[in-house]
């Protein structure tokens, strides 16, 4: 719901918007979706958010595993012709113009479908219904249903995002703290971004 907000609605154009609307949109949704998934994350995972102190060590490997991801995905996108970040045309234009939208967008793509995405991928399933998987099973399993939520079926712009979120499962595998894994998914969205500009 709060990616609503980033993009132009039915009858607006870039000349023609509501930036009040849209930031409101966006605030509303936000708290209420990540209220409610917070809420399912705590019941399946049980393990609060800042249960745990954040160490240089975590970080480092969060920023880390972000820039592999980002390479992976680079790599792959150049081998097949193909552009993973390129998918949302509104998303590019707002990107792209002088637009006060593109705060939303940055917002939204650096800190809450991060937050929501974690806390349902690597919070609900990785750390809670699939916990008691061999690691690799779940790392794994947990990749490709990420990938495939995002609707691309079984193509390279899948497998660019497949890698992305094995960043994310490996950070919070290892650091064991879904800040981290936040954290990753934020920094290689950022790193997305500076590569459209």
């Amino acid at each position: 719901m709060p990616t609503l907000s980033e993009t132009f609605w039915r009858n607006e154009s870039s000349n023609h918007y509501s930036l009040i609307n849209h930031t409101l949109v966006f605030i509303c949704s936000s708290i209420i979706v990540v209220s409610i998934v917070y809420f399912i994350y705590l019941k399946i995972n049980g393990t609060p958010i800042f249960s745990s102190k954040i160490n240089f060590k975590n970080v480092l490997v969060a920023i880390s595993l972000a820039i592999a991801s980002h390479i992976a995905q680079s790599v792959i996108s150049n081998l097949t012709k193909t552009n993973s970040n390129k998918d949302n045309y509104d998303f590019i234009y707002v990107l792209h113009s002088q637009s006060p939208m593109i705060i939303i967008l940055v917002c939204t793509v650096v800190i809450i479908s991060p937050l929501l995405e974690e806390l349902i991928f690597q919070g609900m399933l990785q750390g809670g219904l699939f916990k008691h998987l061999n690691p690799i099973i779940n790392i794994f399993l947990v990749s490709i249903i990420f990938a495939l939520v995002h609707g691309y079926s079984i193509s390279w712009t899948s497998l660019a995002l497949f890698f992305s979120v094995l960043a994310y499962s490996i950070t919070y595998y290892v650091t064991m703290d879904i800040k981290m894994a936040v954290l990753c998914h934020s920094i290689a969205n950022f790193i997305a971004i500076l590569t459209m500009l």
